[in-house]
């Protein structure tokens, strides 16, 4: 009976002994210390490229241990794709495929992660024409690509680095560039600007002709027509001085302006320089 015990004894201490292994065994397993298959290293290239305005992806990889058995086939998924431009990892799903049964079960893989990296695109913007200068000048600006290239969901908005003074020779501008739901990825360009070139306005006086009855008094011809002004500007008639007439003329007198005696003035006063 005792011998009959010890049996027993015995015959249980080998079952956990072996159950204790299987389970070492798969959890060795489990946490990759015990491997199965073909051992195959595969390391994601590095990519250096530029902002496009959509998802980058890594598009090489080197198998740098191991090998494919003969009429195994690689079959790869790139991950972790990025559009900004930044330093990024990028990695790789893999499978091992032989005609048409996936045999990635007999290796055993592993996946190194490659670098990408997303540099600013270089672009160079100018207004599409030269401006004049008033109140709604920035409103009328518009800017074409000259060099470069940009994303055809994107576009250009400009704006004012510095605002434009009257009798600037410069209208300093600058430009962003949005993308179709209306994010600022300028971030993503080296931007150059071309300022337009500011324009002087001609204008045109004229003095009506005027008729007066002689009546023995001083007559002058004080109406003058504009063309070519800007909104909120006006001829500042004060610093005029008219030709002044008495005597009766049959061939009428020349009302002479002298250039000297025209000042443009704004809606504020102020002297207007660039006319």
């Amino acid at each position: 009976m005792v011998r009959l015990k010890k049996q027993i004894i015995i015959i249980s201490l080998f079952v956990a002994s072996i159950i204790g292994v299987l389970l070492a065994f798969f959890t060795l397993k489990a946490l990759g210390f015990i491997h199965k298959g073909i051992e195959l290293e595969i390391t994601v290239s590095d990519k250096v490229c530029y902002y496009s305005g959509g998802l980058i992806y890594a598009d090489n990889y080197e198998i740098t241990k191991g090998a494919l058995s003969d009429g195994d086939i690689l079959s790869v998924e790139y991950l972790n794709p990025a559009i900004n431009v930044g330093d990024y990892y990028t990695s790789l799903n893999a499978k091992v495929m032989h005609e048409e049964t996936d045999v990635t079960d007999n290796y055993h893989i592993v996946v190194r992660n490659g670098k990408l990296k997303i540099e600013k695109r270089n672009i160079t913007v100018e207004c599409m024409y030269d401006v004049y200068p008033s109140e709604d000048m920035f409103d009328s600006l518009a800017l074409r690509l000259r060099t470069g290239y940009i994303s055809p969901n994107e576009h250009l908005v400009p704006y004012e680095k510095n605002r434009y003074q009257r009798g600037d020779s410069q209208y300093d501008i600058g430009a962003y560039v949005y993308d179709s739901t209306g994010n600022n990825v300028s971030s993503n360009y080296e931007i150059t600007v071309i300022n337009p070139e500011i324009l002087k306005p001609e204008i045109v006086i004229t003095t009506p002709s005027q008729s007066f009855v002689y009546d023995g008094t001083e007559h002058s011809a004080t109406n003058y027509s504009i063309i070519g002004l800007s909104k909120g500007d006006y001829l500042d008639i004060d610093n005029i001085t008219p030709t002044k007439v008495v005597n009766v003329n049959k061939n009428g007198y020349q009302n002479i302006l002298k250039e000297s005696e025209v000042i443009i003035r704004d809606r504020t006063g102020l002297d207007v320089i660039g006319y």
